[in-house]
């Protein structure tokens, strides 16, 4: 499978979900991220065709801030419906431990799945540009929800 350079995800995740999340994505071969926006994803699952993408992760909820930047990095491989429960279909097996620390609510409507998840090399929010955007990102920007951008 390839890798589309089109475009990419930028998401936010709590930071202490990512440490928890990156050990379950080292076990598992990939890790699952709840959420509500099902037509965002299906719309991004249609674009990409077979194609992985990346994702680029605002760790949201740091111990200690950085700024608006991006400091994680993983490959989307796609996404599944939640159970009627709202959890994930595979259990607890592809969900980060501390997941059930900072996500009380646990009505998901789909999980978005990621591999090979790592921390990088911080850069700046603002050098991204939203998909079919004209201009970056405001400096001090963070994203609240998953957004599809420009591949950087």
């Amino acid at each position: 499978m390839s890798i589309n350079r089109a475009f990419a995800i930028l998401a936010p995740v709590p930071e202490i979900e990512l440490i928890s999340a990156k050990e379950v994505c080292e076990q598992q071969g990939k890790v699952a991220f709840g959420s509500k926006l099902f037509e965002l994803f299906r719309k991004i699952d249609t674009t990409r065709g077979g194609d992985e993408i990346n994702v680029f992760i605002y760790a949201s909820m740091p111990e200690e801030s950085i700024g608006s930047m991006v400091s994680w990095q993983g490959v989307y491989v796609g996404h599944v419906e939640a159970r009627r429960n709202g959890t994930h279909p595979g259990g607890a097996k592809f969900r980060p431990p501390t997941a059930y620390e900072t996500d009380k609510s646990n009505a998901w409507v789909i999980y978005w799945e990621v591999r090979d998840l790592q921390q990088i090399e911080p850069f700046p929010i603002k050098t991204l540009r939203g998909f079919d955007k004209k201009t970056c990102y405001p400096p001090h920007f963070v994203p609240e929800t998953p957004l599809l951008i420009q591949y950087p």
